[in-house]
């Protein structure tokens, strides 16, 4: 895809290359169309010097033709006298013309072109009132060379100048779009965690002073606005988490009374796990909060993702007791990476539940580890249904459920939590392959 400032270059240089070829046509016409009225004065002019020649003369006019001929060659060789006529009689005609039978003299001159020996040749037509008539012709061949010459000279001028003009129009495009390209990477720079980034305004008042003006006002505003939800996801959390800690406390002290009626203590049951479910998404909320806002604290040590993975396992195999699942694992030794244990569990073990959620029944869940170069992969793969291709972008989306699996109980944050978590280590989480057989999400990280 060809940058803006490049299109620009090339239409520029070729509308400049349009211009010059249509003013290189109209300069070879008006060239040649004065060239044109210059052989035509040169007709005029040597008849009117033949007829007085003739006036001038003594001898017969049959005696003094080849002389008055001669010497309208001998000064201009591409000129020639054709026929000359007295009161109607003919007393020259050049033999190795053929006149035009449509040409009729003037007094003024009539003028015309016609094609002889390969040559295109100007004629005039002139009558005086003594009764003389004559018929020149001039070669108009050093006039078209000197036109075509003119303008094969231009044609090869043309590229050079073309490029001339492309390179000059690409560098004033530079500097048109600069502030537009410092525009664009300043909002490319523009992340949930930083919005302090702003673009040195210009003095004036063009539009891409506005423009400036206008990107950092709505930063301004964007930046504010994302302060007042971001302390509010992270005050809401945190006033939350003591009611909920002092509810769930309540209610397992009350599970753990002997004289509860069963009715009681089933409804005491369900309550624990809404409250439980409740707590672990304010967690959530807690945890992407303060990822927005730049403020994920994260502890790096390394990490051997082979035991890593094995400790995980123990959760895992108890997670799946009471499943027709089965569990496997695939974690060589040597494969370490840099990052914050406790989240990257969280992560892991989200895509691991996650995966139990939605596999068939009889199916297998695994986990792999391998190494690529600078990274450690983690591949945790399930047997389940194929995923929609306009849902593999949507499902890493926060509280994004799919219609067709509504009942399945979930939050909707496990992916969006795994992905923050991967990408503040400096990794990738991502849906590597749904093929209604696996479908298998790959954690990428630097080792």
């Amino acid at each position: 895809m060809l940058s803006f400032r490049i299109k620009l270059a090339l239409w520029a240089a070729l509308l400049c290359g349009v211009v010059l070829l249509v003013f290189v046509g109209a300069s070879s016409f008006i060239v040649y169309d004065n060239m044109l009225e210059e052989a035509d004065f040169q007709l005029k002019q040597n008849s009117t010097k033949l007829v007085e020649g003739l006036h001038a003369t003594k001898d017969s006019v049959a005696t003094v033709i080849p002389e008055l001929s001669a010497s309208l060659s001998a000064e201009r060789a591409e000129l020639k006298l054709l026929r000359l006529m007295s009161k109607g009689a003919l007393i020259y005609a050049d033999p190795d013309w053929t006149i035009p039978p449509d040409i009729q003299a003037r007094s003024q001159g009539r003028y015309t072109t016609a094609a002889h020996g390969g040559s295109t040749w100007r004629l005039i037509s002139r009558s005086w009132e003594d009764g003389h008539t004559v018929l020149l012709a001039i070669d108009l061949s050093e006039i078209m060379e000197e036109v075509l010459r003119m303008t094969r000279t231009y044609l090869s001028a043309l590229p050079l100048a073309v490029l001339i003009i492309g390179i000059g129009a690409w560098w004033i495009a530079g500097r048109a779009v600069k502030p537009v390209r410092n525009i664009t990477t300043a909002a490319e720079k523009v992340t949930a965690g930083d919005l302090t980034e702003r673009i040195d305004e210009r003095t004036g008042g063009d539009e891409i002073a506005r423009l400036t003006r206008v990107f950092n006002r709505m930063m301004d505003k964007l930046e504010r606005s994302f302060q007042q939800t971001s302390r509010f996801s992270s005050d809401a959390s945190h006033e939350l988490r003591t009611p909920l800690a002092v509810l769930q406390g309540r209610i397992e002290e009350g599970l753990q009374r002997a004289d509860a009626p069963p009715e009681q203590q089933e409804l005491l049951a369900e309550l624990l796990e809404q409250t439980q479910r409740l707590k672990s998404i304010i967690q959530g909320l807690l945890l992407l909060s303060r990822s927005d806002a730049g403020r994920l604290s994260i502890e790096r040590i390394p990490i051997d993702l082979g035991n890593f993975i094995t400790a995980i396992g123990e959760d895992v195999d108890f997670l799946l007791e009471e499943t027709s699942l089965t569990y496997t694992s695939n974690t060589p030794p040597g494969v370490v990476c840099r990052g914050d244990e406790k989240l990257l569990r969280l992560a892991v073990f989200n895509l691991l539940q996650n995966a139990s959620h939605y596999s068939s029944a009889n199916g297998t869940i695994s986990c792999d580890v391998d190494a690529d170069g600078a990274f450690a992969m983690i591949d945790i793969a399930n047997t389940g249904p194929q995923i929609p291709e306009e849902e593999r972008d949507q499902i890493f989306e926060r509280f994004y459920r799919s219609p067709q699996y509504r009942s399945i109980k979930g939050q909707g944050l496990g992916l969006s939590l795994s992905r923050v978590v991967v990408e503040a280590h400096g990794g990738t989480l991502e849906l590597l392959r749904s093929d209604g057989e696996h479908n298998v999400f790959r954690i990428k990280l630097p080792q």
